[in-house]
């Protein structure tokens, strides 16, 4: 999941010297991500041409520990998950 809590919670591991653990998350939100590349460049396309965003094809936020898109009826679209993964991604990095 891309939810701040759970993110924050992994950048607190690399504070505290559990480097390892951060990077396995770091790691499995990469996959995640790249297995979503098409969605996320349609929504930048979308953007660019001065559409309005389709909030159902919007990228998602929850997925499996599998890394697949999590599909259970629940709100799947969090605006601030990418924001402040990549904010704890850029953490990461400076601590380890």
């Amino acid at each position: 999941m891309l939810a701040p809590g759970r993110l924050i919670r992994f950048l607190r591991l690399g504070s505290r010297g559990e480097y390892q653990a951060s990077a396995r998350y770091h790691a499995w939100t990469n996959q995640a991500i790249i297995a979503i590349t098409e969605q996320i460049d349609g929504a930048i396309e979308d953007r660019r041409a001065g559409r309005d965003p389709d909030l159902s094809n919007m990228p998602p936020a929850r997925f499996t520990m599998e890394g697949k898109v999590v599909v259970d009826g629940w709100p799947n679209f969090q605006i601030d998950g990418y924001g402040t993964w990549l904010w704890s991604l850029g953490k990461h990095f400076g601590v380890v």
